[in-house]
This record gives C-alpha cells, sequence and structure tokens, in this order.
C-alpha cells in the first residue's frame, strides 16, 4: 500500500476554546481510524503543526477539508511525500501541547519522532515546532 504523507502548519482561529481542541482531535481520531489516516498534532495556543499520513486519496480529501475549516486560518503545506511505511502507526491522532518552545504531551514525542521518520519530515517537525509563535 502506497503511503502518502503531509505536514502543514497553521494558526487558530481567534477565540478558539479548549472544548472545541478537545472535539477536533475526538472527530479527528474517530474519522481518520474510519479513513485509514495516522499522524500527529501540535499546538502551542496559537499554532498547528500537524503530520497526516494514510492512502494517497485520503490524504488529499482530508488536506481539501482542512483547507475549508474555519477553526484555522493561513493553512500551508510545508511537505508532501509517498513513503515505504507509516511514521506512526499507531496514532489515529496523537496530540501534542506545546509550551515553553518545547514539546510536551502524552506521547513520547522524542522517541516518535526519531523512529524511522525520514530525516527531512523530522527536522521540518522540530523547526516548526520551535519557532512557531506562541500565544
Amino acid at each position: 500500500m502506497d503511503i502518502k504523507a503531509a505536514t502543514y502548519s497553521s494558526f487558530s482561529s481567534p477565540g478558539l476554546q479548549p472544548v472545541e481542541l478537545e472535539q477536533i482531535l475526538a472527530a479527528s481520531r474517530r474519522n481518520n481510524a474510519r479513513d485509514a489516516i495516522t499522524g500527529v498534532l501540535m499546538f502551542n495556543g496559537a499554532a498547528f503543526v500537524q503530520t497526516i499520513e494514510g492512502p494517497p486519496e485520503a490524504i488529499d480529501a482530508l488536506l481539501m477539508t482542512l483547507a475549508s475549516d474555519t477553526r484555522h486560518c493561513q493553512m500551508e503545506v510545508c511537505d508532501e511525500r509517498m513513503l515505504p511505511r507509516r511514521i506512526f502507526p499507531d496514532w489515529s491522532m496523537g496530540y501534542v501541547r506545546m509550551d515553553g518552545g518545547w514539546l510536551e504531551g502524552q506521547y513520547d514525542v522524542a522517541d516518535a519522532l526519531a523512529r524511522e521518520m525520514p530525516a527531512e519530515i523530522r527536522e521540518l517537525l522540530m523547526s516548526m515546532a520551535t519557532t512557531l509563535p506562541f500565544e
């Protein structure tokens, strides 16, 4: 099976509430499991960075949906590529809250980013995670 990965950044819309973020995560996990999509979402209170991976047609459809989602703006796809296997095989949608310029979350992100991830994607995620503006 061909796996397509896409990484994008965006800014949350003004007034995005924590409950809305929980709703986003719940819906993403449910829909991604249905569509064979895995990935990780990083959020620092103002900006998102996300990598999604799965069947190419599912990734393309999700990117179109995300582009029209009013809960974020200025979405920019930073990387798209085909992969021989998944980077996040066990995460229908991992979530990382970024605080203080580093990563904190319920997952051990450093290990996940190091595990068989193409160096260019790992470096892109880490660079974006440490340079996006914080709230």
